[in-house]
C-alpha cells in the first residue's frame, strides 16, 4: 500500500546559506602606526615613541656646546651644517643615511707612531 503525503499549507522551505563574497582588507603598510613612527624617526621629525611618549624633532646644536677634538666648528660653518643635517635626514631610511656616511669619510693614513 503506497503512502501518500499532502502539501502543508505553512511549509516553509529554506533556501541554502549564501555565501558572502567579502573581500579582505588589502595591506597598506604604509599606514600603520609602527611604520609611520619609523619613517618620521629616519626623517627627523617629531613622532610618538611605541610607549606614547612624543619625541621632539632632531636639530642642529650650536658649535658653543661642542669642543670636538677634530676642530669642526672651524672647518665648517653653521650653514653648511646646516645643510648636511637637513640633507642627511631627508635621506630618510636608515641605509641611504649610512650609505651618505660612507661617501663622505675619507680615508686617511695614519700619522707613524
Amino acid at each position: 500500500m503506497p503512502v501518500e503525503t499532502t502539501p502543508h499549507k505553512h511549509a516553509s522551505y529554506r533556501s541554502p546559506p549564501k555565501k558572502h563574497s567579502s573581500r579582505k582588507k588589502t595591506w597598506n603598510p604604509e599606514k600603520w602606526k609602527r611604520n609611520v613612527r619609523k619613517l618620521l624617526k629616519g626623517e627627523g621629525k617629531k613622532y610618538l615613541s611605541a610607549t606614547g611618549r612624543v619625541v621632539a624633532p632632531k636639530k642642529v646644536h650650536h658649535h658653543s656646546r661642542l669642543n670636538c677634538r677634530f676642530k669642526c666648528s672651524e672647518k665648517f660653518t653653521e650653514e653648511q651644517r646646516e645643510d648636511i643635517f637637513q640633507l642627511y635626514y631627508s635621506l630618510g631610511s636608515y641605509e641611504r643615511q649610512r650609505q651618505y656616511i660612507c661617501d663622505m669619510v675619507e680615508k686617511a693614513q695614519q700619522k707613524g707612531k
